[in-house]
Protein backbone atom coordinates (compact mmCIF):
# COMPACT_ATOMS: atom_id res chain seq x y z
CA UNK A 1 0.00 0.00 0.00
CA UNK A 2 1.25 3.46 -0.84
CA UNK A 3 1.33 6.77 0.96
CA UNK A 4 0.77 8.45 -2.41
CA UNK A 5 3.88 10.59 -2.04
CA UNK A 6 7.43 10.04 -3.20
CA UNK A 7 10.79 9.46 -1.55
CA UNK A 8 12.29 12.80 -2.61
CA UNK A 9 9.64 14.63 -0.55
CA UNK A 10 10.25 12.32 2.38
CA UNK A 11 13.98 13.10 2.34
CA UNK A 12 13.22 16.84 2.31
CA UNK A 13 11.30 16.27 5.55
CA UNK A 14 14.14 14.20 7.05
CA UNK A 15 16.76 16.78 6.04
CA UNK A 16 14.66 19.50 7.67
CA UNK A 17 14.44 17.50 10.91
CA UNK A 18 18.23 17.10 10.94
CA UNK A 19 18.83 20.77 10.17
CA UNK A 20 16.55 21.96 12.97
CA UNK A 21 18.10 19.49 15.43
CA UNK A 22 21.52 20.92 14.57
CA UNK A 23 20.21 24.47 15.03
CA UNK A 24 18.93 23.51 18.47
CA UNK A 25 22.51 22.65 19.37
CA UNK A 26 24.31 25.69 17.95
CA UNK A 27 21.79 28.54 17.73
CA UNK A 28 20.75 29.97 21.11
CA UNK A 29 17.91 31.98 19.60
CA UNK A 30 16.37 28.85 18.02
CA UNK A 31 16.80 27.04 21.30
CA UNK A 32 14.95 29.84 23.15
CA UNK A 33 12.12 29.67 20.61
CA UNK A 34 11.84 25.91 21.12
CA UNK A 35 11.73 26.24 24.91
CA UNK A 36 9.09 28.99 24.70
CA UNK A 37 6.45 26.52 23.44
CA UNK A 38 4.70 24.60 26.20
CA UNK A 39 4.35 21.39 24.16
CA UNK A 40 8.03 21.42 23.16
CA UNK A 41 9.98 22.66 26.17
CA UNK A 42 10.43 19.24 27.80
CA UNK A 43 12.12 17.77 24.71
CA UNK A 44 15.77 18.21 23.72
CA UNK A 45 15.47 16.95 20.13
CA UNK A 46 12.88 16.63 17.40
CA UNK A 47 13.21 12.84 17.59
CA UNK A 48 12.10 12.86 21.24
CA UNK A 49 9.08 14.98 20.36
CA UNK A 50 8.14 12.85 17.36
CA UNK A 51 8.33 9.59 19.34
CA UNK A 52 5.74 10.95 21.78
CA UNK A 53 3.69 12.34 18.87
CA UNK A 54 3.55 8.88 17.29
CA UNK A 55 2.69 7.29 20.63
CA UNK A 56 -0.20 9.72 21.17
CA UNK A 57 -1.60 9.12 17.68
CA UNK A 58 -1.28 5.35 18.13
CA UNK A 59 -3.33 5.54 21.34
CA UNK A 60 -5.85 8.13 20.15
CA UNK A 61 -6.68 6.20 16.99
CA UNK A 62 -6.84 2.82 18.77
CA UNK A 63 -4.04 1.14 16.85
CA UNK A 64 -3.95 -2.61 17.52
CA UNK A 65 -1.77 -5.60 16.73
CA UNK A 66 -2.90 -7.61 13.72
CA UNK A 67 -1.52 -11.01 12.75
CA UNK A 68 -0.50 -11.20 9.09
CA UNK A 69 0.74 -14.67 8.19
CA UNK A 70 3.48 -15.28 10.76
CA UNK A 71 4.10 -11.57 11.36
CA UNK A 72 2.38 -9.02 13.59
CA UNK A 73 1.71 -5.46 12.45
CA UNK A 74 0.43 -2.48 14.44
CA UNK A 75 -2.48 -1.00 12.50
CA UNK A 76 -4.97 1.85 12.80
CA UNK A 77 -8.37 0.19 12.29
CA UNK A 78 -10.65 1.18 9.40
CA UNK A 79 -13.08 4.05 9.62
CA UNK A 80 -16.69 3.54 8.58
CA UNK A 81 -18.55 5.70 6.09
CA UNK A 82 -22.22 4.83 5.65
CA UNK A 83 -21.50 1.40 7.08
CA UNK A 84 -18.61 0.69 4.70
CA UNK A 85 -15.11 0.08 6.08
CA UNK A 86 -12.57 2.49 4.59
CA UNK A 87 -8.81 2.78 5.02
CA UNK A 88 -7.82 5.74 7.24
CA UNK A 89 -6.00 8.60 5.57
CA UNK A 90 -3.05 8.27 7.95
CA UNK A 91 -2.04 11.94 7.74
CA UNK A 92 -1.98 14.05 10.89
CA UNK A 93 -0.96 17.58 11.83
CA UNK A 94 2.43 17.65 13.52
CA UNK A 95 1.05 19.66 16.45
CA UNK A 96 0.16 23.35 16.77
CA UNK A 97 3.23 24.35 18.80
CA UNK A 98 5.57 22.33 16.60
CA UNK A 99 4.13 23.84 13.42
CA UNK A 100 4.31 27.38 14.85
CA UNK A 101 7.95 26.80 15.81
CA UNK A 102 8.72 25.38 12.35
CA UNK A 103 7.23 28.40 10.58
CA UNK A 104 9.26 30.71 12.80
CA UNK A 105 12.50 28.82 12.05
CA UNK A 106 11.96 28.83 8.30
CA UNK A 107 11.67 32.63 8.37
CA UNK A 108 15.31 32.69 9.46
CA UNK A 109 16.68 29.53 7.82
CA UNK A 110 15.83 27.89 4.53
CA UNK A 111 14.30 24.48 5.19
CA UNK A 112 13.84 21.87 2.43
CA UNK A 113 10.33 21.07 3.75
CA UNK A 114 8.20 24.21 3.84
CA UNK A 115 5.08 24.78 5.94
CA UNK A 116 2.97 27.58 4.50
CA UNK A 117 1.28 29.83 7.03
CA UNK A 118 -1.96 30.41 5.11
CA UNK A 119 -4.23 31.36 7.99
CA UNK A 120 -5.96 27.96 8.10
CA UNK A 121 -6.18 25.51 10.98
CA UNK A 122 -3.91 23.06 9.13
CA UNK A 123 -1.28 25.05 7.18
CA UNK A 124 -0.04 23.45 3.95
CA UNK A 125 2.78 21.04 4.77
CA UNK A 126 1.77 20.61 8.41
CA UNK A 127 -0.02 17.29 7.87
CA UNK A 128 2.30 14.33 7.41
CA UNK A 129 1.69 10.62 6.92
CA UNK A 130 2.37 8.95 10.27
CA UNK A 131 4.20 6.04 8.61
CA UNK A 132 6.70 8.58 7.23
CA UNK A 133 7.40 9.86 10.74
CA UNK A 134 7.88 6.30 11.98
CA UNK A 135 10.25 5.63 9.06
CA UNK A 136 12.20 8.82 9.82
CA UNK A 137 12.55 8.03 13.53
CA UNK A 138 13.81 4.53 12.71
CA UNK A 139 16.09 5.67 9.84
CA UNK A 140 14.15 3.59 7.31
CA UNK A 141 15.31 5.61 4.32
CA UNK A 142 15.15 4.94 0.56
CA UNK A 143 18.32 3.56 -1.02
CA UNK A 144 19.70 6.59 -2.86
CA UNK A 145 22.09 4.34 -4.83
CA UNK A 146 19.15 2.82 -6.73
CA UNK A 147 18.00 4.28 -10.03
CA UNK A 148 14.84 6.34 -9.73
CA UNK A 149 14.85 6.30 -5.93
CA UNK A 150 13.39 9.82 -5.90
CA UNK A 151 10.05 8.43 -7.10
CA UNK A 152 9.94 5.43 -4.76
CA UNK A 153 6.88 5.06 -2.56
CA UNK A 154 6.66 3.79 1.00
CA UNK A 155 4.78 0.53 0.78
CA UNK A 156 3.92 -2.15 3.31
CA UNK A 157 4.75 -5.82 2.99
CA UNK A 158 1.49 -6.78 4.72
CA UNK A 159 -0.57 -5.26 1.88
CA UNK A 160 -3.24 -3.95 4.23
CA UNK A 161 -6.24 -2.73 2.24
CA UNK A 162 -8.56 -1.14 4.82
CA UNK A 163 -6.26 -0.69 7.82
CA UNK A 164 -3.31 1.69 8.10
CA UNK A 165 -0.12 -0.17 9.01
CA UNK A 166 2.35 1.50 11.40
CA UNK A 167 4.91 -1.32 11.64
CA UNK A 168 8.37 -0.08 10.70
CA UNK A 169 9.61 -3.61 9.90
CA UNK A 170 6.80 -3.85 7.36
CA UNK A 171 7.69 -0.65 5.49
CA UNK A 172 9.86 -0.64 2.39
CA UNK A 173 10.77 2.02 -0.20
CA UNK A 174 10.23 0.77 -3.75
CA UNK A 175 8.84 1.69 -7.16
CA UNK A 176 5.14 2.35 -7.63
CA UNK A 177 4.71 -0.74 -9.81
CA UNK A 178 6.24 -3.04 -7.18
CA UNK A 179 4.28 -1.28 -4.45
CA UNK A 180 0.97 -1.81 -6.24
CA UNK A 181 1.75 -5.43 -7.07
CA UNK A 182 2.00 -6.27 -3.35
CA UNK A 183 -1.78 -6.03 -3.04
CA UNK A 184 -2.25 -9.09 -5.24
CA UNK A 185 -3.61 -12.21 -3.56
CA UNK A 186 -1.09 -14.57 -5.18
CA UNK A 187 1.69 -13.37 -2.86
CA UNK A 188 -0.16 -14.64 0.21
CA UNK A 189 -1.12 -18.07 -1.06
CA UNK A 190 0.59 -21.00 0.64
CA UNK A 191 3.04 -23.07 -1.38
CA UNK A 192 1.86 -26.70 -1.68
CA UNK A 193 5.38 -28.01 -1.14
CA UNK A 194 7.04 -25.91 1.57
CA UNK A 195 3.97 -24.27 3.18
CA UNK A 196 5.64 -20.85 2.90
CA UNK A 197 3.87 -17.93 1.26
CA UNK A 198 4.40 -18.01 -2.50
CA UNK A 199 5.96 -14.54 -2.32
CA UNK A 200 8.78 -15.90 -0.14
CA UNK A 201 9.02 -19.30 -1.84
CA UNK A 202 9.06 -17.97 -5.41
CA UNK A 203 10.87 -14.70 -4.69
CA UNK A 204 8.05 -12.61 -6.16
CA UNK A 205 9.10 -9.58 -4.09
CA UNK A 206 12.27 -8.69 -2.24
CA UNK A 207 11.74 -8.36 0.65
CA UNK A 208 8.83 -10.77 0.47
CA UNK A 209 5.24 -9.98 1.47
CA UNK A 210 3.73 -11.12 4.77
Amino acid sequence: MTTGECASRFMKLVDSFLLIDNLLLVDNEIKRWWKSYRKLEKYSTIEEYLKDWVSDKTKNYHAKSRLVGNETCICIPPIYKKGIACRPDGRFTLGADFVAFWIKVQEKHELPWQIQSNGTRDPSGSKVTISWIIAAINTNFPNEDMDGWQNFEYSHRCGRQIEFCLEVECGVWESRSINQSRSGSICRRKCNHCNELLCACQGIHNPHCF
